[in-house]
């Protein structure tokens, strides 16, 4: 398989960068909810962009590696432990098999991602592996991680142990993000009535919490 659950943590499911497209059937995007920390964690490890990690809030799981794996976890500020040892986040980091990584005490942020080299390999569901719990669709039977759950992980190729992400390009719990504004002009179907909508977004896009969004005034365009 490749890695063996110990101990689940509060709430670990696979994901990925959702599913769109099904909205017409309830069935919303989903994914990660930091899809930065989520695409650097593939990207160190080897993987696309895409492919399924590990999401734990708040609590972090621990896990047992039953094969030899290169790994990097990304997102909130956790304490990594690979064999007891702390290791670096945001880093592309060995696993021996036997070996058991373990987290301490979430110390900022809310979500930490956690990429194995050749990814988590569970069923696609619509087109995506992510876990919709509500749902029961996706992920690991549809639901998030429990004692004892196998994974298999993925064929990887060659992966350099060691590199990272720059400290000026991760995304830090609190640190500040450029966000783009929009407007929109809504229409009747007649095309007379015309009204403008600015929507801005503003504050800070903390690593796995989302981003703090504002609606902005409805007002009216040309006397309407």
């Amino acid at each position: 398989m490749g890695v063996r659950v110990l101990n689940p943590g509060l709430s670990t499911t696979i994901q990925d960068l959702g599913r769109p497209g099904y909205f017409h059937l309830g069935i919303p995007v989903g994914g990660a909810m930091d899809r930065l920390a989520l695409r650097a964690a593939n990207l160190l490890v080897g993987n696309d962009e895409a492919d399924a990690c590990l999401e734990a809030v708040f609590l972090g799981p621990e896990l047992e590696f039953t094969r030899d794996a290169t790994i990097a976890i990304t997102g909130g500020e956790m304490p990594i432990k690979i064999g007891g040892v702390e290791q670096p986040s945001w880093t592309a980091l060995g696993v021996k098999a036997g070996q058991t990584l373990s987290f301490g005490f979430l110390k900022a942020g809310a979500r930490i991602y956690i990429a194995v080299a050749g990814g988590f390999d569970v069923p696609l569901a619509l087109g995506s592996r992510s876990t919709y719990v509500i749902g029961a669709l996706g992920g690991h039977k549809g639901r998030a991680m429990a004692k004892g759950d196998e994974l298999a992980v993925g064929e990887a190729g060659a992966v350099k142990e060691g590199r990272s992400v720059p400290e000026a390009l991760r995304r830090r719990p609190g640190a500040p993000a450029q966000l783009r504004a929009m407007r929109m002009i809504l229409r009747t179907d007649s095309g007379r009535d015309a009204q403008q909508v600015d929507f801005t977004v503003f504050g800070r896009q903390d690593a796995a919490s989302g981003c703090q969004r504002a609606g902005g005034m409805l007002r009216s365009v040309g006397g309407h």
